[in-house]
């Protein structure tokens, strides 16, 4: 279609639109007597089946902008209607926020409710065109009619004294999904989180027998606190046959259109799953399934060809995934899911993952537990848990292979004979035990592999060796337990079975001393990981894996408050960063590199692709998924995503009362405190002395109004370990909040106390005061806490403690400092 065709097209159609219906389809017929196309088209565009005004506009930008000085857009009008600083009804208008097609739409402050809204009023050209005054009416019926937590709220529809009718809408902080699109590659878990929250929005609509028509990334809003909104039913189309047109026609929206809508065929509810597909597809490729130089090449796409196959442009999709896009994006709509509700559920299947095949009587999976040390010296414990721990990684690379992690592992590290009962706890369908015996350099290993189903012996080795033939050893037993449980190895699983960090057995000998003493987590446990990774490094400068274990333990130093992040975090930022120079492909490395990059950097942008560098390279750790919570999710306050995270985690590793921890504390900082409750409870049952449990229900207790139960609890988290600074602080807050002040005070001298002799966290100090409502003091030691790097800080919009001074202006301009 030319130019000609598109101005005579707009023209006439703009005519008909102004005569009574039944004499329409007579003056078509004339308009068009030479051109059976172009009656087809302006019947179509009339009876609302084609968007008019976003072929229009999108002509015009096409055909018109790039020839044209000065149409740059929309947005270079400056304030068309003239509404900044003026006051409508009672709503004070504060600045413009974009401008299409048909309206302009401003940021405005609602003096009755005291809440920021956006207001939306017809372009100059409509204001007024009574179709156009119909169609933004009907918008705001059904957007307002449909009251879902995925789509936008309507407020109100007004009028000025000059007659410009608007639309008073819910203003969300955030980025359209074409801004996180255009900003980088999307984790397909994050996709996946968009993408069903798109689809209970529209299934809500679709219910309500409303079709949206115009869906869009630049139509989708997510919020900063993840939360997706659908935007725009300007063009929606109900069941009626009403048709809303919309107020924001961008260019592109061509390429969301379904082969129907194109066509002009009549559309329903699988017009709107053909564009979600497009947008689904777009988020995980980072480019549309249909694309061309000019819209009629896009066009002759969508109602052509197939798109790039998404497994090819992502091979690390799961396949399932890419299979409910495929059906999406059928051409027939008869081919497409028959509804939302059919497209959820599949994608849920997805988000699930597949349903775990293996029980006890499956050969195919492993629990490594503890080698016993049957030494006279206990320190050779460290070679048992290392010895272990080797051969928990070396087996995880196997494909066909399931195996339980360290942590599940190691908490039957005293258990007795009941391999069944450990199998059925771990769901795992064999067992490999065994046994090391080292004097001087000489070392006797026993491996025994179990059937637990049976209880029978599938395979047992002795080994005596002397020291130097450790890796041997470690090759021989897991090629022989692959052997054994009848796994097909290729080429490259064997290679990267046999792969050596290092050859020098003293740098091994002390890293598995370092990596010993670093899961202990204790002050003087950490400070003995980091000599001894140290003396790794004098051994082998080219061993990764122990500058990985060193920049871990500088972490924790700093997570548990032993030494101010001012010192650690150089240190770990420096070891991580050689580690990840060393072996680019080593996850441990790109962990500790991602919290160097939030905690000290204040760069999240640099944290959050350390942190999907290690999930690629091992999506298999929980550990992974752990610390993804902890040190980006939680302070970038997308907590949904952090309890699906750190869920993923205890699924991987479902014994581990720290995971179990973590997930409370996720619910806590989301705002679920009856599940965060729960989860506390279920940390507790399986290490009633773990301390950090003791605080998530403790700070339950706080944000439901039970002072009493809150000082009990933290008291219990000091008395099964040891008083320190974090543990006191939470006391000492939870005492202010009680109306104990004296004690509380008393416990800010009790830490002033502690630190004549230890490293005292300001940000410990400012949750006290800000228990006791001392701002000043509460403020002065959170900017001291910025200045140190306190890791703690991180956390400081996610901390209900301090959620009393954010009306202060003195904690907009520290989250600033910390990169929010």
């Amino acid at each position: 279609m030319n130019q000609a065709q598109w101005e005579k097209l707009e023209r006439v159609v703009e005519q008909a639109l102004s005569m009574p219906e039944d004499v329409r389809v007579a003056f078509l017929e004339e308009a068009f007597a030479d051109d059976a196309m172009l009656c087809r088209e302006a019947v179509a565009l009339i009876n609302g089946e084609k968007p008019a005004f976003s072929f229009f506009d999108d002509f015009q930008r096409e055909a018109i902008a790039p020839v044209v000085p000065g149409l740059q857009g929309p947005d270079t009008l400056g304030d068309p209607l003239g509404m900044v600083g003026r006051r409508i009804q009672h709503y004070d208008v504060e600045e413009k926020l974009g401008e299409g097609g048909m309206g302009v739409v401003y940021r405005a402050v609602d003096r009755r409710l005291q809440r920021r809204v956006a207001l939306k009023f017809l372009s100059p050209r409509l204001t007024r065109d009574p179709l156009a005054r119909l169609r933004l009416t009907q918008e705001a019926k059904a957007a307002s009619a449909l009251d879902h937590p995925n789509i936008c709220t309507v407020y109100d529809i007004g009028e000025t004294e000059t007659g410009q009718l608007y639309i008073a809408m819910a203003y969300y902080e955030g980025r359209t999904l074409k801004e996180i699109i255009e900003a980088g590659p999307i984790p397909v878990a994050e996709v996946l989180q968009y993408t069903l929250q798109m689809m209970r929005g529209m299934a809500r609509a679709h219910r309500h027998d409303i079709i949206h028509r115009d869906i869009k990334p630049a139509n989708i809003l997510v919020t900063d606190d993840g939360v997706v909104k659908l935007l725009d039913f300007g063009i929606a189309r109900t069941g009626a046959g009403l048709n809303f047109t919309r107020t924001g026609a961008t260019m592109g929206t061509t390429g969301y259109m379904s082969p129907e809508q194109i066509e002009g065929d009549k559309v329903d509810a699988r017009s709107d799953q053909w564009s979600l597909g497009v947008v689904l597809y777009e988020m995980l490729a980072g480019c549309r399934p249909f694309v061309a130089q000019h819209a009629a090449g896009v066009i002759y796409a969508i109602l052509n060809r197939a798109p790039e196959p998404l497994m090819t442009l992502r091979p690390d999709l799961p396949p399932a995934l890419a299979q409910v896009v495929d059906r999406m994006l059928c051409k027939a709509a008869g081919d497409r899911y028959p509804d939302l509700a059919a497209v959820l559920e599949a994608l849920e299947g997805v988000q699930q993952g597949p349903t775990p095949a293996a029980t006890p009587d499956d050969r195919r999976s492993i629990a490594v537990l503890p080698f016993q040390n049957m030494s006279s010296d206990p320190e050779n414990a460290y070679f048992c848990d290392g010895l272990t721990e080797e051969l928990i990684n070396a087996l995880a690379q196997v494909k066909d292979l399931r195996v339980a992690v360290r942590r599940s592992a190691l908490t039957f590290r005293d258990a007795g004979p009941d391999l069944k009962a450990i199998g059925a706890r771990l769901n795992v369908g064999n067992v490999l035990t065994g046994s090391v015996r080292k004097a001087g350099r000489r070392l006797r290993v026993t491996a025994r592999l179990v059937d637990v189903r049976t209880g029978f012996n599938l395979w047992s080795e002795r080994f005596d060796r002397v020291l130097d033939d450790v890796f041997a050893i470690q090759d021989e037993i897991t090629l022989s337990i692959v052997r054994n449980l009848q796994i097909q190895l290729v080429r490259k699983e064997k290679e990267k079975l046999v792969k050596r960090s290092t050859e020098n057995l003293e740098a091994y000998t002390c890293y598995l001393q370092g990596r010993f003493y670093w899961n202990k987590r204790t002050e003087e446990g950490l400070r003995q990981g980091i000599h001894h990774f140290e003396q790794a490094i004098a051994q082998d400068p080219a061993y990764a894996r122990a500058y990985a274990g060193l920049a871990d333990c500088w972490m924790m130093m700093g997570f548990y408050g032993y030494i101010s992040g001012r010192k650690v975090h150089p240190r770990a930022k420096e070891a991580a960063l050689k580690a990840c120079s060393l072996d680019p492909f080593l996850a441990e490395a790109y962990l500790a590199l991602g919290g160097v990059r939030g905690i000290h950097d204040r760069d999240w942008a640099g944290a959050e692709a350390a942190f999907q560098r290690a999930m690629t390279l091992d999506p298999g750790s929980p550990q992974v998924h752990h610390m993804y919570v902890g040190w980006c999710l939680v302070p970038t306050g997308r907590y949904d995503r952090a309890i699906e995270e750190e869920a993923e985690a205890l699924r991987l590793d479902p014994v581990s009362h720290v995971y179990n921890t973590v997930l409370a504390y996720a619910y806590w900082w989301a705002g679920d405190f009856d599940r965060a409750a729960a989860q506390a409870r279920q940390a507790l049952s399986l290490n009633p002395y773990f301390w950090l449990a003791h605080t998530a229900l403790g700070l339950v207790y706080e944000q439901t109004e039970r002072p009493d139960e809150a000082v009990a609890a933290f008291k219990q988290a000091i008395a099964v370990s040891v008083p320190t600074p974090r543990t006191l602080g939470m006391l000492g807050h939870a005492l202010a909040r009680a109306g104990k002040e004296a004690r509380a005070r008393a416990v800010l001298d009790k830490m002033d106390a502690m630190a004549q002799t230890q490293y005292v966290s300001p940000f410990d100090r400012a949750i006290v005061y800000a228990g006791l409502d001392d701002r000043d003091r509460a403020f002065q030691s959170l900017d001291e806490a910025e200045a140190e790097h306190a890791f703690w800080l991180i956390f400081l919009r996610a901390d209900h403690r301090l959620r009393c001074l954010q009306d202060d202006p003195r904690y907009g301009a520290l989250s600033k400092k910390m990169g929010f």
